[in-house]
């Protein structure tokens, strides 16, 4: 599926509802929910297409619409190249044809793998996990306005 940043992947949108998006990926192999603080008044829902694997996260403080996206799989791409598997030049090298100019890169050893790092894109919304050299997972949500307002992108 392809990744359209500020938008959503395939047919699917930052904004829609649980119904909207089970109507168009069917329904999740596992679901889960996270508290994001301890008080239970902060949750979110957490969709998960194994086959595909893709996650879709679902936030009480948005309405519950889905505003997270997260892929394991070199299937989705961003542009013709940038995919999971994509080594961190050419990521790089890539997004910066692209125009993306505030790239963070960050260390962030994991457990038993000190090779692992995050390239991060506040202009994107977008983050690169790479494990070894190569991108491993992607994360993205819609784009934000300003601090407090999401740019949500319309829905069909």
């Amino acid at each position: 599926m392809e990744i359209k940043i500020g938008i959503g992947i395939g047919d699917v949108k930052f904004g829609m509802d649980r119904a909207q998006v089970e109507s168009i990926m069917g329904k999740a192999d596992n679901v889960s929910e996270m508290n994001y603080d301890n008080t239970g008044e902060d949750k979110a829902i957490i969709w998960q297409y194994e086959r595909l694997d893709i996650d879709f996260t679902f936030d009480q403080s948005d309405d519950w619409k889905m505003g997270a996206i997260m892929i394991e799989s070199n299937r989705h791409k961003l542009g013709h190249t940038i995919r999971v598997g994509i080594e961190k030049d050419k990521l790089i090298r890539e997004l910066t044809k692209l125009g993306i100019d505030d790239l963070v890169i960050e260390p962030m050893p994991y457990g038993e793998n000190p090779n692992y790092e995050l390239i991060e894109s506040d202009k994107m919304q977008t983050n690169f996990w790479l494990n070894d050299g190569e991108v491993s997972q992607i994360q993205f949500s819609p784009l934000w306005q300003d601090e407090d307002n999401i740019i949500w992108p319309e829905l069909d």
